[in-house]
C-alpha cells in the first residue's frame, strides 16, 4: 500500500517527563502547582504520593506521607516560603517544609481544615498562599452568606477576587470583603473557577462549555467561548498573551484567546484524561497531568495557526457522489469536507453539540446527513451551503442510513430502538422494537430492499426496507459487535467485533456464518467495504490497518500508526482512515497479491459460555473496578461523582484478584477496561462514553428505565 497523503494536527511538541512513578498503583496526575518562589512544580497523584520537580533542571523527587489517614486532594504552595500545603480528606493539613538543594522534605505543622466539611468540593486554585488563616475566612464568609457547604463544587482565590462555583449551575463572586452575588452560569455543576485578573474570570461546567466573564461596572456579564467533548479539569493563564488553556477530560488541552474571545488552537494528547495544566512564565512550555500518569511538556513549534481538523477522535466517513469530496464526523460535534485527493479542507461545519456519531450522503439531494449521541439530526444542504438541526428527545443515535425510494432515514439508537424518519415530514415514521440491547450499526441496500441492524449483545436482524417486516434474526454468541459492512458484488455482511473477529453472514438464502478468527489482536473499531468492490479494511486498537480481498477475505496489506486508528473508508483501491487525534489521512491499494496466508476462515467459533454471579449480577446498579489498575482511582472516583449527583444506589465490586468475575464482566460487555457500570446486570457503559451519557441525560433516562431513583 501507498500513504497519498497524511493530514496531521501536529503544531506542538510533545516531551513527557519521567517522574518514576509510571507503574505504581494509583499513580494517575490529580494536579499540578507551582512555587514561583522555588521554580518548582508539585504534581499531585491520585495514591497521595507528590513529586517534586525543579523547573530549571527537570530533575526531582517524591514526596511520600505513609502516616496520614485519608487522602491528599489539594495541595498549593506558600508565598515567599519553601513550604507546600497539602488538604487531605479529613479535617487536617500538613505543612511540608522542601528543601529543593538536597532533594528532601519534612513535616512541620498540622493544621485545621476548615474545608474539610466541602463534600462536593473538587477544584481549588489559591496561588501563593501568605497566610494559611485565608481558608477559615473564606469557610466564614461562605456561612455567613447562608451557602450550603454540600453544594460548592469550586473555588478560586486571587489576591482580595474571589469565585464560587456550586453543583446547581450558579456561581457566588465576592464584591466586598463580606458579601457574595450570585450569578446564573448554566444548568449543571461548575465544577472548575478560575481567576484570571481582577476584572476576569472562567468557569467551566459539566456540560464542558468555557465561559469568560468580564466585569462591566460591578456586573459580571459572560461570554460562551466554545467547549470540549469531556469535562474540564484545570485552566492556565498567560497573562502578557491575553491566552488561556483548558485540559479536558477528551485527552485535549485548549488554547483560548481573551482578546478575540474565541478558541485559537488545541492539542489532542489522549493521554486519558488531561486533569491539570500550567503554562511556566520563563519559557511559554506548558506542563500537562494525565490519568494516565504521565508528566507531559508542550511547546509550540511556530506561532503561524495550523489549519486543523478534528479536535479527536474521528467516528465515520462519506464521500460525495463525484467522489471528490470527503466528509468526517466525531467526538468534537464537527463535520469537515475535505478534498478526497489531498485532504485539503473545503468546508467546516461546527455544530457545539454531542458527539456526531454517523454521516450519511444523500445523492439525490446534495445533502449531509448526520446523527448525534444528544439525539439530533443534521441536514446539511451543500448547494445552499446550509443546515438544519431536529433533535428527538429520549434517543442517542449510533448511525443512520438512507432509504433513498422511500425517502427515510433509518436510525440506530443506543436505547434499542430502530427509527424510520419522514425526510421532508420531518417526523418520526415509524419505532421499530426488536433489539434488547443498544444497536450500534445499521446496513441497508436500496436495491434488495433490506436494511440490517446489530446490537452490542450479538443480535443481528434482517429486515424488509418497504414493510419492516422481521426476514431473519440471528444471534452470535459470545460476540461484541462494533460495525457492519454490506458488500452487493459477493452478497456478503461483515461483523467486526470487540473480540477481534470478523463474522461473514451470506446473504442469500441460506446465511450462512463463517468466522475470521483473531483478524486482529486488538479490538476492530471499524470494518468498510466498497458496496460494489473486492476490497475490505479494517482498523483495530492494535494501531494497525489491514485490507482484505472478498469474497474469501484474503489478507494482503497492512499499515500501522504511532496512534489509536478509529474509522476507516474503503472507496474502489483508496481507503481513507482515521485516528483519536482528529487526523486522517488516504492509502492506495497498489498490489493484489496476498502478503500473509495465516489467516482461516472457519464455519465454526469456539466459545466458552460462562455462568454469570447471578447474586451479584441481579443488584440494581453494579459498579466493576479493578484497583490494581493504575488508573483506576482516578476513573473511579468521576464515576462515584455521577453516581452521587444521580442519588443512585450501587454495589462496588473489586475484581482485581477474581480472575472468574473478570471473564463474567469481559463475557457481558466485551470490554477490558474499568470501572464498569450494570443495571440489573446489562452493561451500561465505561469510561467517556459513560461520561458522554451522563451529560446528554442518557444515564438518567435508563436509569428511569431500569429501576427507581431514590427519593
Amino acid at each position: 500500500m501507498k500513504l497519498d497523503w497524511y493530514n496531521q494536527n501536529r503544531n506542538w511538541n510533545v516531551n513527557e517527563i519521567d517522574i518514576n512513578q509510571q507503574k505504581q498503583i494509583g499513580n494517575s496526575i490529580r494536579t499540578i502547582r507551582h512555587s514561583k518562589y522555588l521554580n518548582l512544580l508539585a504534581v499531585l497523584q491520585f495514591n497521595s504520593n507528590i513529586y517534586i520537580m525543579d523547573l530549571s533542571t527537570q530533575k526531582g523527587f517524591s514526596i511520600q506521607l505513609h502516616e496520614i489517614q485519608s487522602d491528599i486532594k489539594f495541595i498549593f504552595w506558600s508565598k515567599n516560603t519553601n513550604c507546600l500545603y497539602a488538604l487531605t480528606m479529613s479535617n487536617l493539613i500538613y505543612e511540608i517544609e522542601v528543601d529543593k538543594d538536597f532533594g528532601t522534605w519534612k513535616i512541620n505543622n498540622t493544621f485545621h481544615n476548615p474545608l474539610f466539611d466541602f463534600p462536593s468540593l473538587n477544584y481549588i486554585q489559591i496561588n501563593d498562599v501568605v497566610n494559611i488563616e485565608i481558608l477559615s475566612d473564606i469557610n466564614e464568609l461562605v456561612v455567613n452568606s447562608g451557602l450550603l457547604k454540600d453544594r460548592i463544587c469550586s473555588i478560586s482565590l486571587h489576591e482580595e477576587n474571589l469565585v464560587i462555583g456550586l453543583i446547581n449551575g450558579e456561581i457566588f463572586v465576592k464584591v466586598d470583603q463580606e458579601k457574595l452575588v450570585s450569578y446564573k452560569d448554566c444548568e449543571s455543576e461548575v465544577n472548575v473557577t478560575y481567576i484570571l485578573d481582577e476584572s476576569l474570570f472562567i468557569t467551566c461546567s459539566l456540560d464542558t462549555y468555557v465561559r469568560l466573564w468580564k466585569d462591566n461596572g460591578g456586573i459580571w456579564d459572560s461570554i460562551e467561548l466554545g467547549k470540549h467533548t469531556g469535562w474540564i479539569y484545570d485552566c492556565a493563564y498567560c497573562k502578557e498573551k491575553q491566552i488561556f488553556y483548558t485540559a479536558g477530560g477528551d485527552g485535549v488541552i485548549s488554547e483560548w484567546s481573551v482578546t478575540e474571545q474565541k478558541l485559537i488552537d488545541f492539542i489532542p494528547l489522549n493521554k486519558g484524561v488531561a486533569s491539570s495544566c500550567y503554562l511556566s512564565s520563563v519559557s511559554d512550555d506548558l506542563f500537562v497531568g494525565n490519568y494516565d500518569g504521565s508528566l507531559v511538556k508542550l511547546n509550540k513549534k511556530s506561532s503561524q495557526i495550523v489549519h486543523k481538523y478534528h479536535k479527536n477522535s474521528i467516528w465515520n466517513f462519506c464521500k460525495d457522489k463525484s467522489g471528490t469530496a470527503v466528509y468526517s464526523v466525531g467526538a468534537d460535534s464537527k463535520i469537515v469536507c475535505s478534498r478526497a485527493d489531498t485532504g485539503h479542507i473545503i468546508k467546516n461545519l461546527e455544530l457545539n453539540g454531542g458527539w456526531i456519531n454517523g454521516i450519511e450522503y444523500y445523492s439525490t439531494l446534495n445533502c449531509i446527513v448526520a446523527v448525534t449521541s444528544d439525539g439530533e439530526i443534521i441536514i446539511w444542504d451543500r448547494d445552499n451551503d446550509s443546515y438544519e438541526r431536529i433533535h428527538l428527545d429520549d434517543y442517542w443515535f449510533n448511525n443512520v442510513k438512507i432509504d433513498i425510494q422511500n425517502n427515510h432515514l433509518v436510525i440506530a439508537t443506543a436505547e434499542g430502538d430502530i427509527l424510520v424518519f419522514d425526510f421532508f415530514r420531518k417526523k418520526i415514521y415509524k419505532k421499530i422494537h426488536f433489539h434488547k440491547d443498544q444497536i450500534l450499526d445499521i446496513a441497508l441496500d436500496n436495491y434488495k430492499n433490506i436494511f440490517i441492524s446489530v446490537s452490542i449483545d450479538g443480535e443481528v436482524a434482517i429486515w424488509e426496507l418497504k414493510n419492516f417486516k422481521l426476514i431473519k434474526s440471528i444471534k452470535l454468541s459470545q460476540i461484541h459487535p462494533t460495525s457492519l459492512a454490506l458488500n452487493n458484488k459477493h452478497d456478503q455482511l461483515i461483523i467486526s467485533s470487540l473480540e477481534g473477529d470478523i463474522v461473514i453472514i451470506s446473504m442469500n438464502e441460506n446465511f450462512k456464518i463463517s468466522y475470521l478468527i483473531k483478524a486482529h489482536e486488538g479490538r476492530i473499531w471499524k470494518s468498510s467495504v466498497d458496496s460494489h468492490g473486492d476490497f475490505m479494511a479494517t482498523i483495530s486498537t492494535d494501531r494497525k490497518l489491514k485490507v482484505w480481498k472478498l469474497p474469501c477475505l484474503e489478507f494482503l496489506k497492512e499499515w500501522s500508526d504511532s496512534t489509536f486508528l478509529t474509522s476507516c473508508l474503503v472507496s474502489g483501491n483508496k481507503v481513507y482512515f482515521a485516528n483519536q487525534d482528529g487526523e486522517f489521512g488516504c492509502l492506495s491499494i497498489d498490489k493484489y497479491s496476498s502478503e500473509n496466508n495465516s489467516y482461516l476462515i472457519s464455519d465454526q467459533r469456539t466459545s466458552c459460555q460462562i455462568e454469570s454471579e447471578k447474586d451479584l449480577f441481579d443488584v440494581k446498579c453494579l459498579l466493576v473496578t479493578d484497583h490494581l489498575d493504575p488508573m483506576n482511582k482516578a476513573y473511579t472516583e468521576r464515576v462515584y461523582r455521577i453516581l452521587e449527583d444521580l442519588n443512585l444506589e450501587y454495589v462496588s465490586v473489586d475484581l482485581s484478584t477474581n480472575s472468574r468475575l473478570k471473564e463474567i464482566t469481559y463475557s457481558l460487555s466485551g470490554w477490558l477496561h474499568y470501572p464498569q457500570i450494570y443495571f440489573n446486570g446489562r452493561f451500561i457503559g465505561a469510561g467517556s462514553v459513560l461520561l458522554e451519557m451522563y451529560r446528554n441525560g442518557t444515564l438518567k433516562r435508563l436509569i428511569l428505565q431500569h429501576m427507581e431513583i431514590k427519593s
